[in-house]
């Protein structure tokens, strides 16, 4: 009954979002909000599934993402100048305030972060995500995520942990990852192979004191290049 009522809701509140010609995951996002002034709890089964729809959805960004555009001119100037001046803007209000410049900058670097999922899930909607400006939006969110890590760890008073780092290595590994996949002949078996790594990439971050999301989306990177990926990701 639970599941008909979370289900139901988030159909009702995508589609009028849908017809008021806003992208869907809008309503999903409104209908949560209803449900929980109402008193609908989320039960941890449900937040299980959306940590895994959220983990399959950066794999399959991953599968298409080209790690060499993430060093591009027009991704470092315009990532790093919008981190700069959001996060320059909140210090020297803080300062002016009489407020602790370091919480300021921490603060205004949190501001500057964009919301990976809801960024890619509207791009992804709009059939923009292969396209130029998607494809810079996708790595000035990326580049977002890496930054905010450390910013993670700076705020917990500790170090970057030595796997944290390692994780950046996995897309090094994509030689092994291809022959694993030339294995799997079979469409079924390459789709488990899919779902296994992408949930594999989330509990390895999770277990070095990253996001799980991350994790994910390195796994897809490693796979990307792949003549087959394509197949794969149109079924995950």
């Amino acid at each position: 009954m639970v599941e008909l009522v979370w289900v139901g809701t988030a159909y009702l509140g995508g589609l009028v979002s849908s017809r008021l010609s806003f992208p869907p995951l809008v309503g999903y996002l409104a209908a949560g909000y209803i449900l929980h002034i109402f008193g609908v709890e989320s039960a941890q089964t449900l937040t299980h599934l959306a940590d895994i729809g959220i983990e399959l959805l950066l794999f399959t960004v991953g599968l298409k993402f080209n790690l060499r555009s993430l060093l591009r001119q027009e991704v470092l100037s315009v990532g790093g100048l919008h981190l700069v001046i959001v996060t320059g803007v909140s210090g020297i209000i803080f300062l002016l305030l009489g407020e602790q410049t370091e919480g300021g900058l921490i603060l205004g670097a949190i501001l500057a972060f964009s919301s990976t999922v809801l960024a890619i899930k509207v791009l992804e909607d709009n059939s923009e995500l292969t396209s130029l400006h998607g494809r810079d939006v996708l790595s000035i969110l990326i580049l977002q995520d890496i930054v905010a890590i450390a910013l993670l760890a700076f705020a917990d008073a500790r170090q970057l942990s030595f796997w944290a780092l390692a994780l950046l290595l996995l897309p090094l590994l994509r030689p092994l990852a291809h022959r694993l996949l030339n294995v799997n002949q079979g469409n079924e078996l390459r789709l488990l192979l899919g779902v296994s790594l992408a949930l594999a990439g989330g509990l390895l971050a999770e277990k070095a004191g990253a996001s799980p999301d991350i994790g994910a989306l390195l796994m897809g990177v490693m796979l990307s290049a792949h003549p087959q990926i394509g197949d794969l990701s149109e079924k995950l």
